[in-house]
């Protein structure tokens, strides 16, 4: 875990939590967060097997990073993504996305909310297989191939524009 509080607001909180002696107890859920880098195959052997993936953004204020592990966690159909909900320093991170929260991937502002939210859709997991699905749909067209021609046609609209 980097719990650097600069570059990731809730991350300490939500690794003390979740790391505590209790919390499997008391809400029923197991968490898994490696202490270290783990393999490509590793990687794939857990999504296959988790039912949620937790994130947080990166270096707020800075650079909100979305990383390509969202892109992954959406596609796999698997799992649904938790993602910390921009705060108002943030710069944009998902509003590019497309994504619909709580149809694509569910979004959470503090640990309290975190854990209320996913012990829910532990509680009633048909509704967590429709986001997971309904993420796979939405990523089908995110290919790399994809977002390059999204980005092409961003760029040469821009460019007629400031011509005209």
């Amino acid at each position: 875990w980097d719990t650097n509080p600069a570059k990731y607001r809730l991350r300490e909180r939500i690794q003390k939590t979740f790391t505590s002696s209790n919390f499997a107890n008391e809400t029923g859920l197991t968490v898994w967060a490696p202490s270290s880098f783990i393999s490509q195959s590793k990687y794939h052997c857990a999504l296959a097997k988790c039912k949620f993936h937790i994130s947080t953004i990166g270096m707020p204020g800075e650079i909100d990073l979305v990383g390509t592990r969202y892109y992954e966690v959406l596609a796999s159909g698997k799992a649904v993504l938790f993602a910390e909900r921009e705060g108002p320093e943030s710069i944009l991170a998902y509003q590019t996305s497309g994504w619909v929260e709580n149809r694509e991937l569910v979004k959470f502002s503090c640990v309290d909310e975190l854990i209320e939210r996913l012990t829910f859709f532990k509680r009633h997991p048909g509704k967590a297989a429709r986001i997971a699905s309904a993420a796979m749909l939405w990523s089908a067209n995110k290919t790399w191939d994809n977002v390059a021609l999204d980005v092409v046609e961003g760029i040469t609209q821009s460019l007629y524009q400031r011509s005209q």
